[in-house]
């Protein structure tokens, strides 16, 4: 996770793109949603099936981390959160989704929310352009 990266290298970080991230705030408010979703493999069969289960085994592990590490990430930071929904059109986790963009935006200073037009998750892919933009605008407010 990115906001891990960032608060373990403080002094090598000028600024932040989250890009539809997965956050601790969501898996809060959603509780076993997301632990519903993902295949829980008990004897990985090859290295798609091994990253899977390590991602798993782990997630808890790093989410905390996470949770302790973006509340005091204090650089310019980005949000880009998508307009599709994720989840076949359920408005809870869409819900939640969203705010907890809007919450990790709220958090401090320096950071601000950039909604992706027309993008589901894989805003690289549907919006480069806004992901482009979001990186060359931290780099410029970093340069001032």
């Amino acid at each position: 996770m990115t906001v891990v990266h960032a608060d373990l290298y403080r002094d090598q970080v000028a600024g932040v793109v989250l890009v539809d991230p997965m956050n601790s705030r969501f898996v809060d408010a959603t509780g076993d949603f997301v632990y519903s979703t993902v295949p829980h493999i008990t004897e990985p069969r090859n290295d798609r099936e091994r990253a899977i289960a390590r991602l798993v085994n782990t997630f808890d592990t790093l989410l905390n981390t996470a949770r302790v590490a973006e509340p005091k990430i204090r650089v310019p930071m980005v949000v880009i959160t998508s307009t599709r929904s994720m989840w076949n059109s359920r408005e809870r986790e869409d819900r939640a989704w969203r705010t907890s963009h809007e919450a990790i935006v709220a958090a401090a200073p320096e950071r601000r929310l950039v909604v992706a037009e027309n993008s589901g998750h894989q805003i690289a892919l549907d919006r480069p352009d806004t992901v482009i933009d979001a990186v060359v605008s931290v780099v410029e407010n970093r340069a001032r």
